[in-house]
C-alpha cells in the first residue's frame, strides 16, 4: 500500500515497536481549570474507556456548526462509528440545556464546562486538557467551524504507525508563508514579547507553524500537550493581554509542541483552511465533495475570516 493511500503523515515519527499505554483512568475530575484557564471542567457521563474519541468544543450560539460538524463525521464513518464528544461553555443549567441536547442527538457524550472568561475564540483551548478529563486511549480534537467529508478512521491509523505519544497537527495556511515561530509571531500575532517566548533562541526558529483546528494523538500526547501549555511561564496573562488577537491561544499552542518528542505533520487535506485558500465545491455521489489544490478536502476549516463562505455545505451538513 502506497504512503499516500494509507494516509500516512508526510513527516513520520519512529514505527512503533511496542505499544506502552498510558494509564486510562475513570472521568473522577470534581472541577478542573484547563491550561489556559478558559473553563472549569464538570465531570461527564460515566464512561468506560473509550478506544477512539472525537471531541469539538460549543458554546450557545455555535449549535449550528456543532451540529454540522457531528452530522458530517457520523455520515462518512464506514464502520463503527467513533465516539463523539462535546465540552459544552454554559453559564448555567438554562444555557447548558441546548447543548446537551444536541450532544444527546448525536450520541455524544457532554462535559459541562463553566467559563472563567466570555466564550471566544480562545475558548477552543479547552481541547488541550482533553486527556486529564475524557477517559480515552486515542483522541482527534476539532474545532467546531468545520466539516468533514471523509471517514475519520485512517487518523487513528496513522497514530498506531508512529512513536507513541506522537501528536498529528497540519500546517498553518496549508502552505510554508510562515517560515518558524518568530515569524508567525510578527506577522500573525502582531509581535509584541510573550514571557514564555525568547526570539533569540532555538526555539525562534523552529519551522513547523501549525494550526489547531485540527490535532491528534493518543492520550500520552494529549497529557504531554497539556503538561507543556501548563509549563508556558505567564501564558495565561499573554493570551488575555490584548483582546482583539483573540487567537493567540495558537501561538501557545505552537510553542508548546515545538518542545515535544514527537511532532508529526499530516497531509494538508487534513486541515483545509478557508481563510488562506480557496476551494471547488461539485456535485458527489448524493453529497458534495470540495476539492483543493487538485485534491479530495478531508476536513473543510471555516476559520474565523471565512465563516461566511459556502453557506450551502453548512446547510448541507446540518442535515445529516
Amino acid at each position: 500500500m502506497k504512503a499516500r493511500d494509507a494516509v500516512l503523515p508526510k513527516r513520520a515519527a519512529a514505527r512503533r515497536t511496542g505499544r506502552e499505554e498510558t494509564a486510562v483512568h475513570s472521568n473522577d475530575v470534581t472541577g478542573m481549570t484547563d491550561a489556559l484557564a478558559r473553563a472549569v471542567m464538570r465531570p461527564g457521563p460515566a464512561a468506560g474507556v473509550i478506544d477512539r474519541c472525537v471531541l469539538t468544543v460549543g458554546s450557545p450560539g455555535y449549535e449550528e456548526w456543532v451540529e454540522g460538524l457531528f452530522g458530517s463525521i457520523l455520515a462518512h464513518a464506514r464502520q463503527a462509528p467513533p465516539t463523539l464528544a462535546l465540552f459544552a461553555l454554559a453559564d448555567d443549567a438554562a444555557a447548558l440545556e441546548p447543548l446537551a441536547a444536541l450532544a444527546a442527538r448525536y450520541g455524544a457524550l457532554c462535559y459541562p464546562c463553566q467559563p472563567l472568561r466570555r466564550p471566544n475564540p480562545t475558548s477552543k483551548a479547552i481541547l488541550y486538557t482533553a486527556a486529564r478529563v475524557i477517559p480515552a486511549r486515542r483522541f482527534v480534537c476539532l474545532d467546531a467551524d468545520m466539516i468533514v467529508f471523509t471517514d475519520l478512521d485512517p487518523l487513528f491509523t496513522v497514530m498506531d504507525a508512529c512513536a507513541p505519544g506522537s501528536l498529528l497537527v497540519c500546517r498553518e495556511a496549508n502552505d510554508h508563508r510562515y517560515t518558524d515561530l518568530s515569524h508567525i509571531l510578527r506577522t500573525a500575532y502582531q509581535g509584541g514579547s510573550p514571557p514564555f517566548f525568547d526570539q533569540e533562541s532555538a526555539l525562534a526558529a523552529y519551522p513547523l507553524v501549525v494550526n489547531d483546528g485540527l490535532f491528534a494523538g493518543d492520550r500520552a500526547a494529549l497529557l504531554a500537550l497539556d503538561q507543556a501549555v501548563r509549563d508556558l511561564p505567564g501564558a495565561i496573562a499573554w493570551v488575555d493581554e490584548d483582546p482583539a488577537i483573540d487567537w493567540r491561544n495558537q501561538f501557545v499552542f505552537n510553542t508548546a509542541i515545538a518542545g515535544l518528542a514527537n511532532v508529526v505533520e499530516l497531509d494538508p487535506t487534513w486541515d483545509v483552511q478557508l481563510h488562506a485558500q480557496q476551494v471547488e465545491v461539485a456535485a458527489g455521489e448524493g453529497r458534495p465533495v470540495a476539492r483543493w489544490s487538485g485534491q479530495d478536502v478531508r476536513v473543510l476549516h471555516f476559520c474565523a475570516p471565512a465563516k461566511h463562505m459556502h453557506p450551502e455545505l453548512r446547510a448541507w451538513a446540518r442535515t445529516l
